[in-house]
């Protein structure tokens, strides 16, 4: 009878010992399944983000491109209503009889940009025949980008679409931007052109007259000194959340500046003709209008134009002296 109990207890050990092992190996088997599970769903979840991320990607692709686009397309519609209008005013001039006179002409369309009520960018498009110039001084010169007539970058090694322009807008490191082109009789390209019209060069002049090589006017020689005007846009990217910038004179009275200034407190535009050009050096023009409205205070600059003609003068400068000091 004692041997039948402890066979009994045997084998009902074996079969605790059994089913003990066969739920081990079921919850062992569960766990793996979860495990199985949560991997799965970390995959999904980590093919979510990267889908998720990558149509950001695209859509800030997108949005950059569709920017751009628009920014093209306005360069494009502004820089062709230039055109004409150097081009009709020219014609013009012809039909109001205006056949020996001519004038060199500058001027500049001032297009400021804001993202949500805040400055972010200061577009500026030039247009340009003869020697008549325009200099922008700015802290931000090194980050502008220019374009030509077809919105292409000015820095490109790409061809323009006019050969006679320069590849780039000559920019220098100390903060003044030449956005427009001299077009003196001296140009080699303007030169080139010219004499591939049929005329020639008498000491330095077309056809020994005038000493430029594009202007409005000057009909009798129109064959060769043409009306079409050199064209540019350029973008002044301003940093931040559109805050003034104090890095260009860092001593400056923010409050005047504030109040005379309608965007930004150091960029300035100057528009002259040669007379102010031929005796100094675009950079020289901007520090000296700098330093005279640093010592004077901001309400100098209305009288900072006035400044310059007298420097000029001073230098012996005899051709015509216009100047517009405009701030950004």
């Amino acid at each position: 009878m004692a041997k039948e109990w402890t066979h009994c207890l045997s084998e009902q050990q074996a079969n605790n010992n059994m089913n003990g092992s066969e739920k081990n190996n079921g919850d062992s088997n569960n766990v793996k399944q979860q495990q199985k599970q949560q991997s799965k769903k970390r995959r999904l979840d980590d093919d979510t983000d990267t889908n998720g991320n990558n149509q950001l990607l695209l859509r800030n692709k997108e949005n950059t491109n569709n920017t751009n686009a628009v920014y093209e397309r306005e360069s494009q519609i502004i820089q062709t209503a230039l055109e004409r209008a150097f081009l009709l005013t020219d014609i013009q001039s012809r039909m109001d009889g205006i056949t020996t006179s001519g004038a060199t002409v500058v001027c500049c369309v001032v297009i400021p940009k804001f993202d949500n009520g805040k400055l972010s960018a200061i577009t500026i498009h030039a247009a340009n025949a003869g020697d008549a110039r325009a200099v922008l001084s700015s802290t931000k010169a090194r980050l502008a980008n220019n374009t030509n007539k077809q919105g292409k970058s000015m820095s490109s090694k790409q061809s323009l679409p006019n050969p006679e322009l320069p590849n780039e807008l000559p920019i220098t490191r100390t903060k003044a931007v030449r956005i427009t082109h001299d077009h003196k009789s001296t140009d080699k390209k303007e030169v080139e052109r010219i004499e591939n019209a049929g005329g020639i060069m008498i000491r330095g002049r077309v056809l020994g007259v005038l000493a430029v090589a594009r202007s409005l006017g000057d009909h009798g020689l129109k064959e060769y000194v043409i009306a079409r005007p050199y064209l540019s846009s350029t973008v002044v990217q301003i940093e931040g959340s559109g805050a003034k910038d104090e890095t260009a004179v860092q001593q400056h009275d923010k409050s005047d500046d504030q109040q005379s200034s309608p965007y930004t407190e150091n960029e300035f535009l100057i528009v002259a003709c040669d007379g102010l050009w031929d005796v100094m050096e675009d950079q020289e023009v901007c520090d000296i209008v700098r330093s005279y409205v640093h010592e004077n205070g901001s309400e100098s600059r209305e009288r900072v134009s006035s400044v310059l003609v007298q420097e000029a003068l001073k230098r012996g400068s005899t051709d015509n002296i216009t100047v517009i000091v405009y701030w950004l």
